[in-house]
């Protein structure tokens, strides 16, 4: 897989998906503090799918602004995981050979699934 880690990502996320043969760019690495829409472009150029835990901005980037997302943005969502649990998690999803990420918004989401009271 070719991904673009957004600068929220763990970094034992990213060191595992590299252990594992994966080509990861990390934002914090490559260009700290840049926009989202700046890290979805590179990705589209790239060839990368976007993968994040950053739940607003990229669905608004992509939906209410009619980017395109031909790259995919992957979306983890965690709820009560502890850090190094929600690493391993990103690593063996994104491992899955069978899923094609490009040009899908996905979310993700572990952990109990919030009420109409609950905030996400």
């Amino acid at each position: 897989m070719r991904g673009l880690a957004d600068e929220n990502m763990l970094e034992a996320a990213v060191q595992l998906l590299r252990a594992d043969g994966h080509d990861i760019v990390w934002v914090s690495q490559a260009m700290p503090s840049v926009s989202d829409a700046t890290v979805l472009a590179r990705a589209m150029r790239e060839d990368r799918v976007v993968i994040t835990c950053d739940k607003s901005d990229y669905g608004s980037l992509i939906y209410q602004y009619g980017h395109q997302a031909q790259c995919g943005v992957v979306l983890f969502r965690f709820r009560g995981l502890p850090e190094t649990a929600q690493a391993q998690f990103i690593a063996n999803t994104l491992a899955n050979e069978a899923v094609d990420w490009r040009g899908k918004f996905t979310v993700i989401r572990t952990g109990p699934v919030p009420n109409a009271n609950t905030p996400a």
